[in-house]
């Protein structure tokens, strides 16, 4: 009995490894695919910025899928060392095997690593958004301001005039 329990624990801490691990892959997999919307901004291509958006929309529905994965194999193992709600996988660091909390230590602060920078990257994309998307505008304002007639003198005011001497005459 007390076999199975232990080899129960340490199944379950290798599950939380391995989803920890397949978390931190999908954010550096997204952290990539926030680099490459960068350039597609920079090129101004919005076909490529609209693909590239819907793999990142994709790739966030991943890592929301994993997260909610390990969320539940966290809380099973809170509530097998009876630990309260709150910060639950770190206080689970001190329940776990040398091997395990060495390797999930590693994993979290790559982790941490990994969310800063797509945090970062994240707000760097949304401001060159914005500076784009203000530049369109100017420049389709501008282009609507050439392409329209300006009308502060009467349309075709010198064609009347030159009918109105024509007529005179």
């Amino acid at each position: 009995m007390k076999t199975e329990l232990i080899e129960e624990n340490v199944h379950q801490w290798k599950r939380l490894e391995d989803a920890l691990r397949a978390e931190f892959e999908e954010h550096s997999r997204l952290l990539n695919m926030l680099d490459i919307q960068e350039s597609v901004i920079l090129q101004d291509n919005p076909e490529a910025l609209g693909e590239i958006t819907k793999a990142i929309d994709f790739q966030t529905e991943v890592i929301t899928l994993l997260r909610e994965e390990r969320k539940e194999l966290v809380d099973y193992l809170a509530r097998h060392f009876e630990i309260k709600e709150g910060n639950e996988l770190f206080d689970l660091l001190l329940f776990a095997p040398a091997r395990a909390r060495t390797t999930l230590t590693a994993l979290l602060e790559k982790s941490v690593e990994v969310l800063s920078s797509i945090q970062k990257k994240t707000r760097q994309n949304k401001s060159l958004l914005s500076s784009e998307k203000t530049r369109s505008e100017e420049a389709l304002e501008e282009s609507r301001m050439k392409a329209t007639p300006d009308y502060e003198e009467p349309p075709f005011k010198e064609a009347f005039e030159e009918a109105e001497v024509a007529a005179a005459v």
